[in-house]
């Protein structure tokens, strides 16, 4: 029975982590899209 929660368990942590990195690379791509454009909207002026 603990094999199923361990299983369980490590399938969503790799969701979790996909997701994130999902929403990383696509943050990124936005920000080159915008610096490539003149977009004074990056994140370097804002820090």
């Amino acid at each position: 029975m603990g094999n199923i929660y361990a299983l369980v368990a490590f399938g969503l942590l790799w969701l979790v982590l996909a997701a994130f990195f999902v929403l990383l690379i696509r943050t990124l791509v936005i920000q080159a899209r915008r610096r490539r454009e003149g977009d004074p909207r990056v994140w370097e002026h804002g820090l």
